[in-house]
């Protein structure tokens, strides 16, 4: 292959040849070394791209970031629920302030 490094590619359809060729000189930039890429269409991946060169993998994958947002938001909710209330106002009972008045006087005692 001409010194060139296979790069796996998974996309969720079908590549033109101008997307192609776009994408190869893209990662070729990215990965600086002649690529030879191997395409699939993998439509689990919803959208975006899936590239592994070599033991490196870039995940642009709508799905990849659906998963990558719902880890997130279950380690914020695991935060949320394990974290110990701190509102103080919780911790006292109501005490009315010194001559304040009852609710039953403000209505005549009813």
């Amino acid at each position: 292959m001409n010194g060139r490094v296979t790069a796996l590619v998974r996309v969720a359809t079908d590549l033109t040849e101008d997307q192609m060729r776009a994408l190869h000189a893209v990662l070729e930039r990215y990965f600086r070394r002649p690529l030879h890429l191997e395409v699939e269409v993998e439509t689990s991946i919803l959208g975006g791209v899936w590239v592994r060169v070599g033991d490196t993998v870039v995940d642009g994958s709508l799905r990849g970031r659906l998963e990558t947002l719902r880890h997130h938001m279950r380690v914020q909710a695991r935060a949320l629920i394990t974290r110990p209330l701190s509102a103080p106002h919780l911790a006292t009972s109501p005490v009315a302030p010194e001559g304040a008045r009852q609710p039953s006087e403000e209505v005549g005692g009813l």
